[in-house]
């Protein structure tokens, strides 16, 4: 918990919430087509021409005599939910930190972003079951609520063998769909490799309606076997020997690798989606100044 406390000072650190490149595509949070009104009362006024009729105060007009019309402004305060994926699969790196561990720092960032940026936080941390749910609020209550979850769920990840082979994102989405708010803009944090035709499908649904960021995270060891004879694999009770130094082994594992990463690119193209791959090998920190210079 108190590292995700900390990450409010990497933030700033990091000169993320100096840019606006990547605000705009990142950590700025909203995307510029605002759905739905998204307007909140300010003032009335003597009517304009050109002002919507629908926007006529009517007893402000009987009173006085005079049309008058309301005046709304654009709200300041949005909603951003993170979906954020704390399951055994994540228990997992070859390199660097835990996907877990990745998943729950990156989410700490965007909220503290979020909450610089005047929007509500709340969130979804999931597993396999069940999910805890916070809603959105403003100040930092959200923040605080969302990280006090993710450090729980983080701290019940002790084995990687005990993950089933049903894919938790695609049960976290259509849990989501229906606790979802006009206006938000839904971050989803997960496994790389839980992407498939379900979950593209779910998401494409929820890009018709929302703004969506998506940042899967993947292993060095994913995309790339090591030249090594005797690489040996567990699963639950289940053991697997690969031999690295099989160039068809280590070409096919690559292209089984490199499949995940279409398939996010090819759903982000399709949706018009902010796509933000992660890796374990790498801090947090690093791969946002990395992208931060890359938007300058």
């Amino acid at each position: 918990m108190s590292d995700l406390l900390h990450a409010q000072q990497q933030l700033h650190a990091s000169g993320l919430l100096c840019s606006n490149a990547a605000k705009s595509s990142l950590l700025g949070l909203h995307h510029s087509r605002l759905r739905g009104r998204g307007m909140e009362f300010d003032q009335v006024r003597a009517y304009q021409s050109g002002d919507d009729v629908r926007n006529i105060d009517w007893r402000v007009t009987a009173r006085t005599g005079e049309a008058h019309s309301k005046v709304f402004q654009e709200e300041r305060e949005h909603p951003v939910f993170l979906i954020v994926e704390q399951s055994p699969a994540m228990f997992f790196a070859s390199q660097g930190n835990f996907k877990s561990v990745q998943a729950a720092y990156i989410a700490s960032l965007l909220a503290w972003a979020a909450h610089a940026n005047h929007d509500r936080v709340g969130g979804l941390v999931f597993s396999e079951t069940p999910y805890a749910e916070i809603r959105p609020q403003r100040h930092q209550r959200g923040v605080l609520k969302l990280l006090s979850q993710l450090a729980q769920a983080n701290q019940k990840l002790t084995d990687p063998s005990v993950s089933s082979e049903n894919n938790p994102l695609q049960q976290a989405l259509i849990y989501s769909r229906s606790i979802l708010k006009p206006g938000s803009l839904i971050i989803i944090i997960c496994n790389e490799r839980n992407i498939s035709s379900h979950t593209s499908a779910l998401i494409q649904t929820l890009a018709q309606r929302f703004d969506l960021i998506l940042v899967p995270i993947s292993d060095p060891l994913e995309h790339q076997l090591p030249h090594s004879r005797g690489l040996v694999f567990q699963q639950a009770t289940r053991f697997l020997t690969i031999d690295g130094h099989q160039s068809n082994v280590g070409k096919q594992w690559q292209q089984l690798g490199e499949q995940y990463r279409q398939q996010w690119r090819k759903l982000a193209q399709q949706a018009n989606l902010a796509l933000f791959p992660l890796t374990t090998a790498t801090s947090i920190a690093q791969q946002l100044t990395t992208l931060n210079s890359l938007m300058k």
